[in-house]
């Protein structure tokens, strides 16, 4: 791959499934590739370090739809502070890079690697950095925060992809493992602004319903229907 190796091996603690002990005698062994067919590799990574990696793990579907929510906010935030940061001139930041390192949010995520890798908590600060960042004003400190937060989550092996590509792979995985027939979806869509439009409410609300049951969350925009798995 061109990339340097990993100078650290570190043993983690038991893989739980559904919190029963993975082993092949109990039948609920599976290797990384039925894991991928299921879930995004940043999904799957995200979930593995949301606990200190002493800790035993609970590989369960709930915790890894929780890890998929986590990975789409991020790259949503990811997005978004792209989008923000269009109308500031970042070479005009004097020592930029220096004020960087010496973020708290940087000082905090260092503090909790040296404590024997602890990502628990560079989650949780990761978490918090993001919600300080939907909130705040866009100016110089907005665009200093964003880079301490986004350098943060790529040393965790974060942001491989970009947030566009992101999104496609995620819907991908999603239409396979649901067996998504797009063709009707598009179909539905089209019946409900029909049946919106002729003031047909009950039909509208009984394409949504079939919509909703498939597993298709679809939003009214100023552009039309547009819709995305749950």
């Amino acid at each position: 791959t061109g990339k340097q190796p990993v100078r650290y091996w570190v043993h983690n603690g038991f893989v739980n499934i559904d919190k029963e002990k993975m082993s092949k005698s109990l039948g609920n062994f599976f290797t990384l590739r039925d894991v991928y067919k299921k879930y995004h590799p940043e999904v799957l990574r995200l979930f593995l370090i949301s606990s200190q990696y002493r800790s035993p793990i609970d590989f369960s579907e709930k915790n890894l739809e929780d890890a998929t929510k986590v990975m789409t906010r991020f790259y949503e935030g990811l997005a978004g502070i792209n989008e923000k940061i269009k109308g500031l001139d970042i070479n005009s930041i004097s020592g930029l890079q220096k004020k960087v390192k010496e973020h708290t949010l940087t000082k905090s995520f260092e503090t909790a690697m040296n404590d024997d890798l602890n990502t628990a908590v560079v989650m949780a600060h990761l978490n918090e950095g993001l919600r300080n960042l939907n909130s705040t004003s866009i100016d110089e400190e907005f665009a200093i925060t964003a880079h301490a937060w986004i350098k943060a989550v790529k040393v965790l092996g974060l942001f491989a992809s970009t947030p566009e590509n992101f999104e496609k792979e995620l819907f991908s995985i999603k239409k396979e493992n649901l067996k998504l027939d797009i063709e009707k979806i598009e179909q539905l869509i089209a019946d409900r602004d029909t049946a919106r439009k002729s003031k047909n409410w009950a039909e509208a609300d009984r394409c949504r319903d079939e919509l909703t049951a498939i597993g298709v969350l679809i939003e009214d925009t100023a552009n039309g229907t547009e819709w995305k798995i749950k």
